[in-house]
């Protein structure tokens, strides 16, 4: 018995000598020449079935630029009960807990790299399978730089990640889709993303997992000032200041539909808080390129998006729009805009159609409901734009019409409906409105007083008072509005509107 027992600790003694002569010769030996592996202790143990790896430096350089891409450095790597039958007789691996403390990966993006490359080259071509019963990286760190430029283009510090039941099938290794998993959680402490040219994407926290998500302290803003911005662009460009409480997810999915489509998909997303500024300089040379309608916009997405349910709660928004060299920006404001949004995605078919329900404060005192439809699918964009609008002070609106347009409006509008109609070429507007005491008065260029000719010239042809009417509506008809193709969907809107408001207070 004793001789046995001798026989089984000296075979365990010189199996743990071979496969630890065996990893170290394929860590120091069969990496590709662009590959750099350093680390300062290698440790495994037959007898309590574990791998430990300390202190890792991985490199990597471009195989024709001769550039650093790739560097990653580990404190430590530490596997737990490793399926060594499986390795050294059926080249598999089958580990139940592999942990990574503390990595630092800093990448370096190299832009005139085909994108092609990035899905079929790999750094090796791994050829085992492996089961990973339980993975987690421990306070991990991200750092991507633009190799042109040597600028930050992404960092995510404090990141954590839990995978289970994780399985790489080395047969399917060159597929988008190699990896499977049975359930994940991962979090981060900070994001800095730059989306391009113009925008930074910041995320203060997030987590993510199977059955719930969020972001948290989300921001996305011009990195210029207003006036640095109009001083770089050629063309006329939106200014952002976009500022989320936070942004969470039901059951978020991500992936591949038979290893060709990407897919995001999920039952309900909800925005919490939105504080949205957006400024346009029109002084700026306008953008000629042709705008599309939202339709259109989701049926070009290159990946397919399924979100059942979106809704935004208690967002402001404030659009201003500078017309006059030497006078403020204009300002649109929406608050308390709350919204619900069915079927936001390209992947719905008849009947289903993209809805909108929206219930806000315009310029700040005058309730606001918006019903909004379209079809993604057809392809002329037909859509239905809803409207009711309570009483609004005519004042309220001088904070846009002053600066822009020189001229100051008096009265009131005590309630407006209309249904707009319309496709990607033109629309028609039904629209009925009560208003009393209305008056438009033009301004002298100081933009103070009151030019006396000009606004008894506007007053012959705007009727006061809409009393007169049957119930005290005005209801108008106006057909074959066009679209000027080259301005925002929001813009189609707006003329539209304005077409119905102005036969409506015009004297025929």
């Amino acid at each position: 018995m004793l001789a046995v027992i001798f026989l089984v600790i000296v075979g365990l003694f010189f199996g743990q000598m071979y496969l630890k002569g065996k990893l170290t010769d394929v860590l120091e030996n069969d990496l590709p020449e662009t590959v750099t592996l350093k680390y300062t202790d290698l440790d495994l143990s037959l007898f309590r079935d574990y791998f430990e790896i300390q202190n890792v430096e991985f490199s990597q350089i471009g195989e024709t630029t001769n550039d650093l891409n790739l560097e990653i450095k580990i404190k430590k790597l530490k596997v737990d009960n490793i399926g060594y039958w499986n390795y050294l007789f059926n080249d598999a691996i089958e580990i139940e807990d592999l942990e990574i403390w503390e990595p630092n990966v800093v990448y370096h993006h190299n832009k005139q790299i085909p994108k092609k490359k990035y899905s079929t080259d790999r750094v090796f071509e791994f050829k085992r399978n492996v089961g990973i019963s339980h993975f987690k990286i421990s306070n991990g760190l991200l750092t991507v730089y633009d190799q042109e430029t040597d600028s930050l283009t992404t960092n995510i510090n404090g990141f954590n990640m839990s995978l289970k039941k994780l399985a790489f099938n080395a047969e399917a290794q060159k597929e988008k889709t190699p990896i499977t998993i049975g359930s994940y959680y991962l979090d981060f402490d900070d994001l800095f993303f730059m989306m391009g040219e113009y925008e930074n994407l910041t995320i203060g926290n997030a987590n993510f997992s199977l059955e719930a998500s969020a972001l948290r302290d989300v921001k996305l803003k011009t990195k210029y000032s207003e006036s640095q911005l109009s001083k770089v662009i050629a063309i006329e460009r939106d200014h952002f200041d976009l500022e989320i409480d936070s942004i969470g997810f039901n059951k978020l999915d991500l992936g591949y539909v038979k290893d060709t489509v990407f897919f995001v998909k999920s039952p309900k997303v909800v925005f919490y808080a939105p504080d949205f500024n957006v400024y346009r300089d029109k002084l700026v040379a306008d953008d000629p390129k042709i705008k599309s309608m939202y339709g259109k916009m989701l049926r070009r997405l290159n990946f397919d998006l399924s979100l059942d349910t979106v809704e935004v709660k208690n967002a402001n928004i404030k659009y201003s729009e500078k017309v006059k060299e030497q006078k403020p920006a204009g300002e649109i404001v929406f608050s308390n805009f709350n919204a619900n949004i069915e079927n936001l995605g390209n992947t719905y078919s008849n009947p289903k159609e993209t809805i909108l329900h929206i219930n806000a404060k315009f310029m700040e005192h005058a309730p606001l409901q918006v019903t909004w439809k379209f079809d993604v699918n057809n392809t002329r964009d037909e859509f239905l734009f809803q409207a009711e609008l309570g009483k609004l002070n005519a004042d309220r609106l001088n904070k846009f019409t002053q600066p822009n347009f020189n001229k100051r409006l008096e009265g009131s509008l005590d309630k407006t409906y209309f249904t707009i109609f319309g496709n990607s070429e033109q629309s028609q507007i039904d629209f009925k409105v009560k208003y009393d005491c209305f008056d438009v008065v033009a301004l002298k260029k100081n933009g103070r007083e009151k030019n006396k000719f000009l606004s008894d010239i506007f007053n012959i042809f705007i009727k006061k008072n809409s009393n007169k009417e049957t119930n005290g509506f005005v209801e108008v008809i106006r057909k074959d509005i066009e679209r000027n193709k080259t301005k925002s969907v929001f813009n189609y809107i707006w003329i539209s509107t304005r077409a119905g408001l102005v036969k409506a207070m015009t004297v025929e």
